[in-house]
């Protein structure tokens, strides 16, 4: 165990500080969040890292205490392109973001990391963002990029914004970390780098979980109709092919209010789809189909009920959720925390493995002491899939 405290902003139920425990082992980790589930979520789960989080928002919170390392993923609403209503300046929680920088300014930490959606950098918002980041660079050396989970062993594409600062009194330079697998074999100075980790790896040897609901026979047979006389089917409002031999796409939280929420299902042999997915004209975000030959695409928080195998059809379950966004078998959750409340969790969290990778490049520039992932961390089928960079040294 070493010395280095750590705040976690925004803590959720956990993503971020799991990632940086298992890397750190820091004498303290202090989570703040507002949403209860996410507190006892983390709390449930995360105590046996010196880490508590404490249910507190962000925005009212006064300032106190000294932490080496400040992290934290303030809420994307504002700024995510899946939100089609307010944005900016005109959600309730774009002040969140500010309240961020105002907090690693007021404390000082040795080094942050803040993570965000991609969307920060979009032209309606890229102002916003580098506003915060130039506030900073009086105190910190700053270095940000957007970073694909799969490039560092999670089995999903995710590609979200991470800022990282280093105080310029420690006379130190922040960097991203190097990709560690990549979409085909890259040959390297150390090797092959190994491939993206795929959905199959994920979540094969638990895809038998019986589905909560299953189709009639004739709605079965209506969707095969409709596909078969159908040349161009529509697919929501743009095509979801999910293949269980590619990184799953994203797991996100958004709600859209008033219709239904993106889905995913998970094929076994063949293309398989949710309950409405092949009606022409179908526009709402429940329809999405997946296919063995097809790259893995978005995956948000509302998977319950659906079916499996050929003409069973489902929706993923938490645990292929958790799984997909490399959280351990051991996670759980509190028994009163609802289905629809779980995916949210998951959707809003850092991979932990991502988060790992992250507190390791900068423990490494820090010149703090880092530990190196074991089985009963990452308690995960694809465990040394993900860490071939790091088990190789390990073993030497």
């Amino acid at each position: 165990m070493s010395d280095l405290k750590v705040l976690d902003l925004y803590s959720g139920l956990g993503g971020l500080s799991l990632g940086v425990a298992i890397a750190l082992r820091p004498k303290e980790i202090i989570g703040l969040e507002i949403n209860k589930n996410a507190v006892d979520t983390y709390n449930l789960n995360l105590s046996r890292y010196n880490a508590k989080a404490f249910r507190q928002d962000v925005l009212q919170w006064q300032p106190e205490g000294h932490y080496d390392l400040i992290i934290g993923g303030s809420p994307c609403e504002p700024f995510s392109i899946a939100n089609p209503r307010r944005k900016g300046e005109k959600h309730p929680l774009f002040p969140t973001l500010k309240r961020f920088y105002d907090i690693v300014l007021e404390l000082e930490s040795q080094a942050f990391i803040h993570e965000n959606v991609k969307g920060l950098l979009s032209p309606r918002h890229r102002n916003i963002y580098e506003e915060q980041v130039r506030r900073l660079k009086d105190y910190y050396n700053i270095v940000y990029g957007v970073l694909n989970s799969a490039d560092y062993g999670v089995p999903q594409k995710r590609f979200r914004l991470f800022t990282i600062g280093i105080h310029r009194s420690l006379g130190k330079k922040p960097s991203l970390p190097t990709p560690t697998h990549s979409e085909k074999p890259v040959v390297t100075i150390f090797g092959t780098m190994p491939t993206w980790l795929t959905l199959r790896e994920a979540i094969q040897d638990i895809m038998n979980i019986p589905p909560t609901t299953i189709l009639r026979q004739e709605q079965v047979e209506r969707i095969k109709r409709e596909r078969e006389n159908t040349k161009g089917i529509h697919w929501g409002k743009m095509e979801f092919p999910d293949n269980l031999d590619r990184p799953a796409r994203t797991i996100s939280s958004h709600t859209l209010e008033g219709t239904k929420r993106e889905t995913i299902v998970v094929p076994v042999t063949e293309h398989v789809m949710t309950p409405t997915a092949g009606w022409v004209g179908h526009s709402d975000w429940g329809s999405r189909i997946l296919s063995l030959d097809k790259p893995s695409y978005t995956i948000t928080h509302a998977h319950r009920g659906g079916q499996l195998i050929e003409t069973l059809y489902r929706r993923l379950t938490v645990r292929e959720a958790l799984r997909i966004q490399s959280f351990p078998d051991w996670w759980n959750f509190p028994q009163d925390v609802s289905i629809t409340a779980k995916f949210k969790l998951i959707g809003e969290a850092v991979p932990p493995i991502l988060s790992y990778k992250i507190a390791r490049h900068i423990a490494i520039t820090m010149g703090w002491e880092w530990h190196p992932p074991k089985q009963e961390d990452f308690q995960l089928p694809y465990f040394e899939r993900a860490f071939p960079e790091l088990l190789a040294v390990t073993q030497r």
